[in-house]
């Protein structure tokens, strides 16, 4: 089977290079605000588009949640939620960091593409010696954009600055991965490292010219 010359790799941060949010830390949220996880984590989502957009910071995002949850915030630990919210969602796939790492020179660039909040990415920044693995970054909280708006898309193609049809695009929402195939990317829909590698082996040759 002939497979697809792939000259940029572009991954999604949460749930690929990161594992799935992890249940401990929101097990931690609810408790401190006594609530169960299905009155919770509607409102929660609900809320991170504009928090992902960089258009509030994390507390008044706390603040917004905790409000419409009917909630009084004076008697809630602000800085904890945040805390165990950051912690929730950068336990690192190692498996993937090393995928990258060893495959780094077998491709002419390699992406990270993400929406995040602020108080994440710089979380990350202090933290992670390995985003220096990738050659461009693109975070909603910095260009005002989320996933799956073809924009944020669009801006990581002008930055590695080949044709869209070069790239394969790894995300762990089918929504994203919909929206880049609409703009002639590749895409792997991530579930599990094992199925990715299968897939990326099976379908894909990377080129680094």
């Amino acid at each position: 089977m002939r497979k697809t010359k792939i000259r940029a790799l572009v991954l999604d941060f949460g749930g690929v290079i990161s594992l799935p949010q992890r249940s401990e830390n929101v097990y931690n949220i609810l408790q401190t605000l006594n609530l169960e996880h299905d009155e919770f984590m509607p409102v929660y989502l609900n809320q991170r588009r504009d928090f992902d957009q960089g258009q509030i910071r994390a507390k008044q995002f706390w603040l917004n949640v905790l409000g419409e949850l009917g909630l009084e915030s004076k008697t809630v630990n602000i800085p904890y939620l945040i805390r165990e919210d950051i912690t929730s969602w950068t336990i690192i796939n190692d498996l993937m960091i090393q995928f990258v790492s060893e495959n780094r020179d077998k491709f002419y660039k390699i992406a990270l593409l993400s929406n995040m909040p602020i108080e994440v990415l710089e979380y990350m920044r202090k933290e992670f010696q390995w985003l220096e693995l990738f050659d461009e970054t693109v975070f909603s909280c910095e260009v005002g954009v989320n996933k799956p708006d073809s924009e944020i898309y669009k801006t990581c193609l002008n930055a590695l600055n080949i044709p869209a049809d070069d790239c394969l695009f790894v995300d762990d929402a089918l929504e994203n991965v919909r929206a880049a195939l609409a703009l002639d990317m590749h895409a792997i829909q991530f579930g599990t490292f094992s199925d990715f590698l299968i897939e990326f082996n099976n379908q894909f040759r990377p080129s680094s010219n």
